[in-house]
């Protein structure tokens, strides 16, 4: 049975300042709680989006746990995807983020789902990856937020 983790927000940037920071590995630990992200293969030549695009392999790190993942859509600035290729128990891993230009920045949603690799541990896994995936977007609100604001 497949789980879904959905979050939504409004974030006080320009869907294409968002989308730059998503596809911009290296950048994540200042918003997501990530210790480290990294390219570990560029796409293709000639993939939408360049070397960070459509086939470039990422790798993200939280303490002693790494995970890789394969960018599958980058449809700048409305739409950024990535499958899990290994880092944690599921099978089918996609995430969907979507970007939409709104009054006062963006509103995004972020959407995964995925298949338990292990049998009953996918409410568990689906609740974990829910509170994560809300605290990168409350990361990448204060992240966006004014410095201003940020005091």
């Amino acid at each position: 049975m497949n789980q879904v983790v959905h979050a939504q927000a409004v974030l006080p940037a320009a869907p294409d300042r968002v989308f730059a920071l998503l596809a911009d590995p290296t950048g994540w630990p200042a918003w997501s709680g990530h210790d480290k992200g990294e390219v570990v293969a560029d796409a293709p030549a000639g993939s939408a989006g360049g070397a960070r695009g459509v086939g470039a392999v990422r790798a993200f790190t939280v303490g002693r746990y790494r995970s890789v993942e394969e960018v599958v859509a980058f449809e700048l600035p409305a739409h950024f995807a990535y499958t899990l290729r290994s880092g944690l128990p599921v099978r089918g891993y996609r995430a969907d983020v979507r970007l939409e230009a709104v009054a006062g920045g963006t509103a995004i949603t972020w959407h995964s789902e995925f298949r338990p690799a292990v049998p009953g541990t996918g409410g568990l896994l689906r609740r974990r990856l829910q509170r994560f995936v809300e605290t990168m977007l409350s990361g990448l609100a204060a992240h966006l937020a004014p410095a201003a604001e940020r005091v």
